[in-house]
């Protein structure tokens, strides 16, 4: 499956989420972040051998430098999303990685609006 990692995370209100850079906060950041953060081990409470780390590690880089869509197999997805889930990340910023990894495409129109009240 192909991903754009430069997508931009963004408020319920449609504004684009600023890193501590004051840069737009993008997929890439937050997948690669958690790629080589996350510590799922610590709930698992097994070690995660060296070779992992380094798999994790390399795919952080693809990620993070890619300036196009790249190409990411179905268990490189599921990797990135169970970092995104072990990352500390709020639920905006997961749900939104995760809908954009699993849909393949990323949002470049502010449309997440606030439901209105009945």
């Amino acid at each position: 499956m192909k991903i754009d990692f430069s997508g931009k995370l963004k408020t319920l209100s449609g504004l684009i989420i600023k890193n501590e850079k004051d840069e737009d906060f993008t997929l890439a950041e937050a997948c690669s972040n958690a790629l080589v953060l996350s510590d799922e081990r610590r709930e698992a409470r097994t070690p995660i051998e060296a070779k992992e780390f380094l798999r994790r590690y390399r795919l952080a880089n693809r990620v993070y430098g890619a300036k196009e869509p790249i190409e990411i197999d179905a268990e490189e997805n599921v990797l990135i999303q169970k970092a995104l889930a072990f990352s500390g990340y709020s639920g905006l910023i997961i749900g939104q990685a995760v809908e954009m990894l699993e849909s393949g495409e990323t949002r470049t129109e502010p449309d997440l609006k606030i439901p209105k009240a009945k």
